[in-house]
């Protein structure tokens, strides 16, 4: 289909240039700092993580840092009155901060040692369960901020707050945190007290749903393809495969795989779904069903503009072919989309478009499962029930407006 030539942008997959494109484009790289990921957390206030940040970048205005930058003064630890106040004596070697360390360290019933300030970021890098990441995330970041806090109402205030005291602070700032996130913990015992230490409430993992799929036939004189795209790494590798069968479940010509020259899914899933329109539209099977189990290859059909550049006139064209056919598509999860799935696995293996008249021996026993209807189940989490609902909920919402402005037109 001709079309009118356009710009596009290389490295981006739909060929726009946006502002954030440009910009990373042209700015030099940052600095990458593995304790970075730990500071910042949706779960903790963006205040107490400033603190900890401008600590990682040696930033605080502790008297030795006052000092190097020309100020005279006499420099005492407020928390503790017995040294000179240096960023390594206030959050680690003081008294204070030691007590808290020690503390830390009996309700994890695990020493915790910091000799420099990187040391307090070793603790995260644990396999800790999600939930319990997050506490002790949290509780490093309070622990730094309480002690700055207390360093400044002894300084500026003349309130002298205890270490025990300041422990009842890091608590509630972290029971905050720890009850918030929808992380959960599959705890053992170390963990358990832990939490129970912060007075985090446990959140078990989520039951999951079990979800019957089952492959439907197509109606009386329709084909239905069954598509699929798989890619692997090392070396990285795509292909696609597809399966077309009549209203018997039988194949009625065949199924194919291809190699592909590609290392996205998403482009995988598309060839796949491309090259089954085109061989239906050239054999002349004009009542084609495509069923797929990448839901944003469906929406796809509707928006052109997710489809990459690079693949978006092979596309165009595709569906110019579709419109001279009685031509629909669906969605399937992937336990029902066996058949292709093993199809495009096989395409790995492959260096040309194979096509089979008959479906191969290693999707025959899937083929029949198909055919007489038997099960396959999907585990359904949480977080896929809530995102299924909201998307349920928005499109309700979108058509109640239209049915309001239809309404209110036609009083009018």
């Amino acid at each position: 289909m001709p079309t009118e030539d356009s710009l596009v942008w290389n490295w981006t997959k739909t060929g726009n240039l946006p502002l954030k494109e440009a910009y990373s484009r042209k700015a030099p790289a940052g600095q990458w700092f593995h304790w970075a990921k730990n500071i910042w957390n949706p779960n903790i206030p963006p205040s107490k993580s400033l603190i900890s940040w401008r600590l990682m970048h040696d930033r605080m205005p502790t008297d030795e840092k006052l000092m190097e930058k020309g100020c005279s003064l006499a420099s005492i630890c407020s928390n503790c009155s017995r040294q000179a106040e240096s960023t390594l004596h206030l959050f680690s070697q003081c008294r204070f901060a030691v007590n808290i360390w020690t503390w830390m360290a009996s309700i994890l019933n695990s020493p915790v040692q910091v000799n420099c300030i990187e040391d307090i970021w070793k603790l995260c890098d644990r396999n800790w369960t999600p939930q319990c990441k997050v506490a002790i995330k949290s509780c490093l970041i309070n622990i730094i901020s309480t002690i700055w806090y207390v360093r400044n109402q002894g300084r500026f205030q003349n309130k002298k707050i205890t270490w025990k005291v300041a422990i009842n602070f890091i608590i509630s700032h972290t029971s905050m945190s720890g009850n918030k996130t929808a992380k959960t913990a599959d705890v053992d015992m170390t963990e358990f007290v832990f939490l129970k230490a912060l007075k985090i409430n446990i959140h078990p993992p989520k039951v999951p749903i079990v979800k019957e799929v089952i492959w439907q036939a197509p109606l009386s004189n329709w084909l239905k393809v069954n598509t699929d795209g798989a890619v692997v790494k090392n070396p990285v590798r795509a292909a696609c495969g597809g399966i077309f069968r009549n209203s018997f479940g039988f194949t009625v010509v065949g199924c194919f795989a291809q190699n592909l020259a590609t290392d996205s899914a998403f482009e995988a899933e598309i060839l796949g779904a491309v090259t089954a329109i085109e061989i239906a539209h050239q054999n002349r099977w004009l009542n084609l069903w495509l069923e797929l189990d990448s839901s944003l290859l469906v929406m796809a059909f509707k928006d052109a503009c997710m489809i990459p550049w690079s693949l978006r006139n092979r596309w165009t064209n595709c569906l110019e072919l579709s419109k001279e056919m009685n031509f629909m598509v669906s969605h399937i999860f992937r336990e029902g989309n066996g058949c292709a799935d093993s199809l495009a696995n096989f395409g790995l293996s492959c260096t040309e478009f194979v096509w089979w008249n008959f479906p191969p021996s290693y999707i025959s026993d899937e083929v029949v499962r198909n055919m007489l209807g038997f099960s396959n189940f999907r585990y359904v989490t949480f977080w896929v029930r809530l995102l299924c609902f909201s998307a349920t909920l928005v499109c309700f919402l979108f058509l109640s407006i239209n049915l309001s402005s239809v309404f209110c037109t036609t009083l009018v």
